[in-house]
Protein backbone atom coordinates (compact mmCIF):
# COMPACT_ATOMS: atom_id res chain seq x y z
CA UNK A 1 0.00 0.00 0.00
CA UNK A 2 1.15 3.74 -0.56
CA UNK A 3 1.96 5.58 2.35
CA UNK A 4 -0.73 7.61 3.67
CA UNK A 5 -1.19 11.12 1.42
CA UNK A 6 0.46 9.44 -1.34
CA UNK A 7 -0.45 8.85 -4.80
CA UNK A 8 -1.26 5.06 -5.48
CA UNK A 9 0.75 3.26 -7.59
CA UNK A 10 -1.03 1.12 -10.79
CA UNK A 11 -0.35 -2.08 -11.42
CA UNK A 12 2.61 -2.14 -14.21
CA UNK A 13 1.38 -2.59 -17.13
CA UNK A 14 4.16 -1.31 -19.67
CA UNK A 15 4.56 -2.17 -23.24
CA UNK A 16 0.98 -2.27 -24.08
CA UNK A 17 0.33 1.15 -24.53
CA UNK A 18 2.98 3.16 -27.43
CA UNK A 19 3.00 4.73 -30.92
CA UNK A 20 5.94 4.53 -33.54
CA UNK A 21 6.15 6.34 -36.65
CA UNK A 22 6.23 3.99 -39.56
CA UNK A 23 6.76 6.39 -42.28
CA UNK A 24 7.23 10.16 -42.87
CA UNK A 25 6.46 11.82 -46.35
CA UNK A 26 4.51 15.24 -47.41
CA UNK A 27 4.92 16.41 -43.68
CA UNK A 28 2.68 13.64 -42.38
CA UNK A 29 3.75 10.98 -39.69
CA UNK A 30 2.02 7.35 -40.07
CA UNK A 31 1.85 6.31 -36.73
CA UNK A 32 1.75 3.20 -35.61
CA UNK A 33 -1.12 3.02 -32.59
CA UNK A 34 0.00 -0.41 -30.35
CA UNK A 35 -2.81 0.89 -27.93
CA UNK A 36 -4.01 -2.85 -29.12
CA UNK A 37 -5.70 -4.43 -26.33
CA UNK A 38 -7.48 -1.12 -25.62
CA UNK A 39 -9.05 -0.37 -28.76
CA UNK A 40 -8.54 -3.59 -30.59
CA UNK A 41 -7.31 -2.09 -33.61
CA UNK A 42 -3.59 -2.63 -35.21
CA UNK A 43 -4.33 -0.09 -38.05
CA UNK A 44 -2.00 3.21 -37.87
CA UNK A 45 -3.34 6.31 -37.94
CA UNK A 46 -1.98 9.15 -39.93
CA UNK A 47 -1.45 12.40 -37.93
CA UNK A 48 0.59 15.30 -37.35
CA UNK A 49 0.04 15.78 -33.90
CA UNK A 50 1.73 14.08 -30.63
CA UNK A 51 -1.03 11.70 -29.03
CA UNK A 52 -1.71 10.23 -25.52
CA UNK A 53 -2.34 6.55 -25.87
CA UNK A 54 -3.92 5.61 -22.38
CA UNK A 55 -2.76 2.42 -20.89
CA UNK A 56 -5.01 -0.89 -21.05
CA UNK A 57 -8.16 -0.35 -18.71
CA UNK A 58 -7.46 3.78 -18.25
CA UNK A 59 -8.84 5.41 -21.07
CA UNK A 60 -12.71 4.84 -19.92
CA UNK A 61 -11.88 5.36 -16.16
CA UNK A 62 -9.91 8.23 -17.05
CA UNK A 63 -8.10 8.36 -13.94
CA UNK A 64 -4.46 8.43 -14.83
CA UNK A 65 -2.77 10.87 -14.30
CA UNK A 66 0.91 10.49 -15.28
CA UNK A 67 2.43 11.33 -18.42
CA UNK A 68 5.63 11.29 -20.16
CA UNK A 69 6.82 13.47 -23.35
CA UNK A 70 9.66 11.94 -24.60
CA UNK A 71 11.74 11.11 -27.38
CA UNK A 72 12.61 7.52 -28.25
CA UNK A 73 16.45 7.96 -28.50
CA UNK A 74 16.69 10.08 -25.62
CA UNK A 75 18.94 8.10 -22.82
CA UNK A 76 18.01 11.12 -20.17
CA UNK A 77 14.16 9.86 -21.43
CA UNK A 78 15.28 5.84 -20.99
CA UNK A 79 16.59 6.45 -17.01
CA UNK A 80 13.32 8.21 -16.46
CA UNK A 81 11.31 5.32 -18.25
CA UNK A 82 13.06 2.71 -16.26
CA UNK A 83 12.54 4.37 -13.23
CA UNK A 84 8.90 4.36 -13.87
CA UNK A 85 8.92 0.50 -14.66
CA UNK A 86 10.90 -0.12 -11.38
CA UNK A 87 7.89 1.74 -9.37
CA UNK A 88 5.40 -0.22 -10.96
CA UNK A 89 3.49 2.90 -12.20
CA UNK A 90 0.86 3.49 -15.41
CA UNK A 91 1.69 6.45 -17.44
CA UNK A 92 0.55 7.90 -20.51
CA UNK A 93 3.44 7.69 -23.30
CA UNK A 94 3.40 10.64 -25.65
CA UNK A 95 6.51 9.64 -27.92
CA UNK A 96 8.27 11.81 -30.12
CA UNK A 97 9.92 10.14 -33.06
CA UNK A 98 10.59 11.54 -36.67
CA UNK A 99 10.28 15.47 -35.74
CA UNK A 100 9.78 17.22 -32.98
CA UNK A 101 6.92 19.19 -31.84
CA UNK A 102 6.76 22.94 -33.47
CA UNK A 103 8.35 25.17 -31.17
CA UNK A 104 4.69 27.15 -29.50
CA UNK A 105 3.83 23.66 -28.83
CA UNK A 106 7.09 22.20 -26.82
CA UNK A 107 7.05 25.97 -25.22
CA UNK A 108 4.09 24.67 -23.68
CA UNK A 109 5.23 21.67 -22.21
CA UNK A 110 8.58 23.29 -21.05
CA UNK A 111 10.41 26.51 -21.43
CA UNK A 112 13.42 24.19 -21.96
CA UNK A 113 12.10 22.94 -25.60
CA UNK A 114 13.18 19.39 -24.26
CA UNK A 115 11.90 15.85 -23.36
CA UNK A 116 11.73 14.04 -21.38
CA UNK A 117 8.62 16.48 -19.69
CA UNK A 118 6.42 14.51 -16.92
CA UNK A 119 2.72 15.32 -15.54
CA UNK A 120 1.31 14.59 -12.39
CA UNK A 121 -2.15 15.80 -11.76
CA UNK A 122 -1.63 19.69 -11.56
CA UNK A 123 2.40 19.06 -11.67
CA UNK A 124 4.74 19.64 -14.41
CA UNK A 125 8.18 18.91 -14.32
CA UNK A 126 11.29 18.62 -16.65
CA UNK A 127 14.73 17.65 -16.76
CA UNK A 128 15.31 14.16 -16.14
CA UNK A 129 16.73 14.36 -12.37
CA UNK A 130 14.28 15.95 -11.46
CA UNK A 131 11.47 13.76 -12.54
CA UNK A 132 13.65 11.06 -10.81
CA UNK A 133 14.11 12.57 -7.61
CA UNK A 134 10.39 13.43 -7.44
CA UNK A 135 8.99 9.80 -8.68
CA UNK A 136 12.09 8.20 -5.62
CA UNK A 137 10.53 10.39 -3.17
CA UNK A 138 6.85 10.54 -4.06
CA UNK A 139 6.33 6.72 -5.19
CA UNK A 140 7.11 3.38 -3.16
CA UNK A 141 8.54 1.04 -4.35
CA UNK A 142 6.73 -2.74 -5.09
CA UNK A 143 8.71 -5.84 -4.33
CA UNK A 144 10.86 -6.61 -7.30
CA UNK A 145 14.16 -7.26 -8.69
CA UNK A 146 16.99 -7.95 -6.32
CA UNK A 147 18.89 -5.10 -5.47
CA UNK A 148 16.57 -2.98 -5.12
CA UNK A 149 15.88 0.46 -5.93
CA UNK A 150 17.61 3.38 -4.30
CA UNK A 151 15.16 4.80 -1.95
CA UNK A 152 16.85 8.14 -2.66
CA UNK A 153 18.94 9.52 -5.44
CA UNK A 154 21.82 11.11 -2.41
CA UNK A 155 22.75 10.00 0.77
CA UNK A 156 22.92 12.20 3.86
CA UNK A 157 26.45 11.05 4.73
CA UNK A 158 27.61 11.44 0.78
CA UNK A 159 25.62 13.64 -0.40
CA UNK A 160 28.03 16.16 -2.33
CA UNK A 161 30.02 13.06 -3.43
CA UNK A 162 26.67 11.22 -4.88
CA UNK A 163 25.52 14.63 -6.70
CA UNK A 164 29.30 15.17 -7.87
CA UNK A 165 28.47 11.57 -9.42
CA UNK A 166 25.47 12.08 -10.82
CA UNK A 167 26.32 15.41 -12.28
CA UNK A 168 29.58 13.74 -13.69
CA UNK A 169 26.96 11.16 -15.24
CA UNK A 170 25.08 13.64 -16.91
CA UNK A 171 27.93 15.51 -18.05
CA UNK A 172 28.84 11.98 -20.38
CA UNK A 173 24.94 12.31 -21.11
CA UNK A 174 25.03 15.72 -22.85
CA UNK A 175 28.41 15.23 -24.24
CA UNK A 176 27.39 11.87 -26.19
CA UNK A 177 23.99 13.53 -27.15
CA UNK A 178 25.21 16.13 -28.32
CA UNK A 179 27.95 14.08 -30.70
CA UNK A 180 25.00 12.49 -32.13
CA UNK A 181 22.62 15.33 -32.95
CA UNK A 182 25.57 16.87 -34.87
CA UNK A 183 26.08 13.47 -36.48
CA UNK A 184 22.67 13.47 -37.49
CA UNK A 185 23.18 17.10 -39.09
CA UNK A 186 26.79 15.36 -40.94
CA UNK A 187 29.32 17.29 -38.59
CA UNK A 188 31.04 14.53 -37.23
CA UNK A 189 33.63 14.15 -34.17
CA UNK A 190 36.78 13.96 -37.00
CA UNK A 191 35.38 17.12 -38.44
CA UNK A 192 34.94 19.53 -35.38
CA UNK A 193 37.39 20.20 -32.47
CA UNK A 194 34.28 20.94 -30.13
CA UNK A 195 33.03 17.35 -31.31
CA UNK A 196 36.84 15.46 -30.61
CA UNK A 197 36.94 17.11 -27.60
CA UNK A 198 33.72 15.99 -26.57
CA UNK A 199 34.67 12.46 -27.41
CA UNK A 200 37.68 12.61 -25.82
CA UNK A 201 35.78 13.33 -22.20
CA UNK A 202 33.78 10.37 -22.43
CA UNK A 203 36.75 7.94 -21.29
CA UNK A 204 38.08 10.48 -19.34
CA UNK A 205 34.72 10.35 -17.18
CA UNK A 206 34.65 7.04 -17.39
CA UNK A 207 38.28 6.14 -15.39
CA UNK A 208 37.08 8.50 -12.78
CA UNK A 209 33.95 6.59 -12.64
CA UNK A 210 35.98 3.35 -12.47
CA UNK A 211 37.64 4.61 -9.75
CA UNK A 212 34.42 5.66 -7.66
CA UNK A 213 32.71 1.99 -7.80
CA UNK A 214 34.65 0.10 -4.11
CA UNK A 215 34.19 -3.11 -6.14
CA UNK A 216 32.89 -5.23 -9.35
CA UNK A 217 29.49 -6.39 -7.28
CA UNK A 218 27.91 -2.71 -6.53
CA UNK A 219 27.03 -0.28 -8.10
CA UNK A 220 27.42 3.44 -6.95
CA UNK A 221 25.39 2.94 -3.60
CA UNK A 222 26.01 -0.22 -2.91
CA UNK A 223 23.75 -2.54 -1.79
CA UNK A 224 21.51 -1.02 -4.44
CA UNK A 225 20.45 -0.04 -7.99
CA UNK A 226 20.61 3.90 -7.69
CA UNK A 227 19.90 6.83 -10.11
CA UNK A 228 23.84 7.13 -10.88
CA UNK A 229 23.94 3.48 -12.17
CA UNK A 230 20.51 3.87 -14.28
CA UNK A 231 21.96 6.82 -15.67
CA UNK A 232 25.23 5.78 -16.36
CA UNK A 233 23.88 2.62 -18.19
CA UNK A 234 21.35 4.24 -20.47
CA UNK A 235 24.29 6.91 -21.40
CA UNK A 236 27.03 4.47 -22.20
CA UNK A 237 24.83 1.96 -24.19
CA UNK A 238 23.30 5.10 -26.08
CA UNK A 239 27.09 5.57 -27.44
CA UNK A 240 27.16 1.90 -28.45
CA UNK A 241 23.65 2.31 -30.44
CA UNK A 242 24.74 5.24 -32.31
CA UNK A 243 27.25 5.00 -35.47
CA UNK A 244 29.18 8.01 -34.15
CA UNK A 245 32.79 7.24 -34.61
CA UNK A 246 32.98 6.42 -30.75
CA UNK A 247 34.60 3.38 -29.07
CA UNK A 248 34.62 3.70 -25.15
CA UNK A 249 36.93 0.46 -25.52
CA UNK A 250 34.73 -0.66 -22.07
CA UNK A 251 37.00 -3.56 -21.44
CA UNK A 252 39.32 -1.24 -19.87
CA UNK A 253 36.79 -0.29 -17.38
CA UNK A 254 35.63 -3.82 -15.79
CA UNK A 255 33.57 -2.64 -12.79
CA UNK A 256 31.57 -0.19 -15.02
CA UNK A 257 31.17 -2.91 -17.61
CA UNK A 258 29.89 -6.02 -14.79
CA UNK A 259 27.94 -3.27 -13.37
CA UNK A 260 25.94 -2.21 -17.11
CA UNK A 261 25.87 -6.06 -18.10
CA UNK A 262 23.80 -6.92 -14.51
CA UNK A 263 21.70 -3.95 -15.38
CA UNK A 264 20.88 -5.13 -18.66
CA UNK A 265 19.11 -8.18 -17.22
CA UNK A 266 16.61 -5.95 -14.96
CA UNK A 267 13.27 -6.13 -16.35
CA UNK A 268 13.20 -2.19 -16.50
CA UNK A 269 15.82 -2.07 -18.81
CA UNK A 270 14.62 -4.87 -21.21
CA UNK A 271 11.12 -3.26 -21.06
CA UNK A 272 12.60 0.16 -22.31
CA UNK A 273 15.62 -1.49 -24.28
CA UNK A 274 17.76 1.50 -26.65
CA UNK A 275 18.19 0.57 -30.18
CA UNK A 276 20.39 0.74 -33.21
CA UNK A 277 20.87 4.43 -34.93
CA UNK A 278 21.88 6.18 -37.30
CA UNK A 279 21.18 8.59 -39.61
CA UNK A 280 18.24 8.69 -41.67
CA UNK A 281 15.84 6.00 -39.41
CA UNK A 282 12.23 8.00 -38.70
CA UNK A 283 11.39 5.25 -37.12
CA UNK A 284 11.48 0.96 -35.52
CA UNK A 285 8.79 -1.74 -36.37
CA UNK A 286 7.91 -3.35 -32.90
CA UNK A 287 10.66 -5.53 -32.85
CA UNK A 288 13.36 -2.60 -33.02
CA UNK A 289 13.98 -2.75 -36.52
CA UNK A 290 14.90 0.22 -37.60
CA UNK A 291 12.71 2.34 -40.45
CA UNK A 292 14.84 4.54 -42.78
CA UNK A 293 13.48 7.58 -45.00
CA UNK A 294 12.16 6.78 -48.51
CA UNK A 295 14.46 8.50 -51.20
CA UNK A 296 12.01 10.50 -53.06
Amino acid sequence: MAALGMPRRGKVNLGECRLRAVHVGRGEIVWQDRCDAANGSKEPKVTNEWQTCYPVGKAARGVNMRKLLFSTGSPFARAVRIVLHELGLEYDKQELLAKALPIAEMAEATPTLQVPTFWDGDLTLWESGMIIEYLLSTYDQPPGDVPALARLAFRDETIWQDKLVLSTIQTFGTAATTISQMTWTGVTVDKNAHLARSAERLNYILQWLEDQLTDAENGFLPGYVSVQDIFLASHVRFVAARPIGIDLHLKNYPKISQLLDRLDERQSFKANPVWWWKPGVIGYQPDGTPIFQANS
